[in-house]
């Protein structure tokens, strides 16, 4: 997993420690390489603007039970108390430029479409429960999800993870889909 190996990097760079917690496979988005419940022609149009000579488009599927707050900006995750971790998407995106900047990429991936988004839930370690996304839970009837309340303390209000830390293209959906309180 590219973003493990680049987050002692990234945690020295930042002065912060615990984020592995937060890197667990299971609780990331995948990538896929079909339509899915999309028209074929809608996903194809929007799969070719990212291959580039050769190189395959991935969909990356949203997970639904992740919190919305987790996909936006700023707030704060503490040992006991997780609230409004705001910031995993960004922390993700980071360690995915930091993780592939030496390497060539076997593939181009593209953020997804709403209807491919995954319902799933974790099987294996529950999600800090500060990754959840309370409305979800309600409206699922996964009201018995389990869901890890013991996490390491770390103040994600201390990170800040300015524009030049992402991807253009991460960057792009980040303003896109309005995410505010973004450090420029």
């Amino acid at each position: 997993m590219q973003r493990a190996k680049a987050l002692p990097a990234f945690e020295t760079k930042h002065d912060i420690t615990g984020l592995q917690v937060l890197l667990q496979q299971e609780y990331m988005s995948s990538e896929e390489s079909d339509c899915g419940e999309v028209e074929e022609d809608t996903w194809k149009a929007k799969a070719e603007m990212f291959e580039e000579r050769g190189v395959k488009a991935l969909e990356v599927h949203r997970k639904n039970w992740r919190s919305k707050q987790v996909s936006r900006s700023e707030s704060v995750c503490l040992q006991h108390s997780c609230t409004e971790n705001k910031k995993v998407n960004r922390l993700y995106y980071a360690l995915d430029k930091e993780a592939f900047k030496t390497t060539t990429a076997l593939h181009a991936c593209f953020h997804g479409f709403k209807e491919n988004a995954s319902d799933k839930v974790p099987k294996g370690n529950p999600p800090p429960k500060c990754m959840v996304d309370k409305d979800w839970i309600e409206g699922t009837g996964h009201q018995t999800m389990l869901m890890n309340t013991d996490v390491q303390s770390f103040d994600l209000n201390q990170l800040v993870i300015l524009d030049n830390e992402l991807g253009k293209d991460d960057m792009h959906t980040t303003y896109r889909m309005g995410w505010l309180g973004i450090q420029h």
